[in-house]
Formats: structure tokens, sequence, C-alpha cells
């Protein structure tokens, strides 16, 4: 899900930079959770603004 370039969900069209894909890449290089990262990213895609 995260992998693709483009994420079509629910309202907004999610397009992935290099660098992001590269940091991502790097991060689950790492061992990171990216677990956080997709839910962030899906609350962005179906709402538009993360919550405070």
């Amino acid at each position: 899900m995260i992998c693709s370039n483009k994420l079509w969900l629910n309202m907004y069209n999610i397009s992935f930079t290099s660098r992001f894909r590269k940091d991502l890449k790097l991060c689950q290089k790492r061992g990171l959770n990216l677990s956080h990262i997709q839910a962030a990213i899906s609350i962005l895609a179906e709402k538009g603004s993360l919550p405070a």
C-alpha cells in the first residue's frame, strides 16, 4: 500500500516524492515500525489534515 507512487483513497490523491520513497526505504532498512506512517497517510487521504 505505502510503496506505490500514487495512493487512491476516498477523498485525496496522495503522491509520494522520490525523496519520501528513499527515506521510507531507509526506515525499512533500519527496522523501524511503519504502521504510524501508514496510519497518518490514510488519515491525510481521507480528511486532508491530521488531528492536533
